[in-house]
């Protein structure tokens, strides 16, 4: 297993389309190989938003996930190629009281591997729904190392765009492209089968259609990309 943890300074958004301000990646916490405890990371405040993943290779495709006290986001299965991978995402707004672990219910068979993490964002509107322009790709047995993920539309300023992966075939790293950052990246690496799971952030350019992020992997394999926008404050 390898956790990386990368926190990069970024610039503000652009102008242009309300006078929001995009909100700022803070920090992910550990987790364990083969367990859905989830640590929550350092630095929590009141009203950050918190995101939840978790990730699980295997050949059921009918399990799910649940979080108490959390909303959400979706759950995507792949069930290209030899395995059923799938990326659950969830969210909830931090009360600031938040310490130790939390450890989501799984709902049907136990995969061969699964794992969950907790990572916190800052200045995120939290009166509505704090994302927006979700989008999600699966491609089974990539025949190249390119990993195009769906690009998201943003309807105003003040955005940060958020690309996850979860790889599940063999022991597959994704880079991203120049111009996107890599707040963290774990990997299982182990006979048998193996997973990735990742996020990239980035600033959005304007508002409308943003492009998409052509991220590099190591070697072909199947794969999941999930997109979105979070929302900013306006100051």
């Amino acid at each position: 297993m390898r956790g990386i943890d990368i926190l990069r300074m970024r610039g503000p958004a652009a102008g242009g389309g309300g006078s929001a301000v995009a909100p700022t990646w803070g920090a992910v916490g550990t987790h364990s190989i083969g367990s859905l405890d989830a640590a929550y990371p350092s630095g929590i405040s009141a009203d950050d938003l918190l995101i939840l993943t978790i990730v699980k290779n295997g050949t059921d495709q009918t399990t799910v996930y649940s979080a108490a006290g959390w909303t959400e986001i979706g759950q995507f299965h792949n069930d290209e190629g030899a395995g059923t991978g799938m990326l659950a995402l969830f969210y909830k707004v931090a009360t600031g009281s938040e310490s130790g672990s939390f450890t989501p219910t799984r709902v049907g068979t136990a995969p061969t591997r699964e794992a969950a993490v907790i990572e916190r964002y800052s200045g995120v509107d939290i009166s509505g729904t704090p994302y927006e322009g979700l989008q999600t790709s699966t491609v089974g047995n990539l025949v190249d190392t390119l990993v195009d993920v769906p690009a998201v539309t943003t309807t105003a300023n003040g955005r940060l765009l958020i690309n996850k992966f979860m790889r599940q075939t063999g022991n597959l790293f994704v880079a991203p492209e120049a111009g996107w950052t890599e707040a963290w990246e774990f990997v299982r690496d182990s006979a048998g089968a193996d997973y990735q799971f990742a996020t990239h952030y980035k600033d959005a350019v304007g508002f409308g259609v943003q492009d998409v992020e052509n991220a590099t992997s190591n070697s072909p394999g199947e794969f999941h990309a999930v997109s979105f926008a979070l929302i900013g404050l306006e100051p």
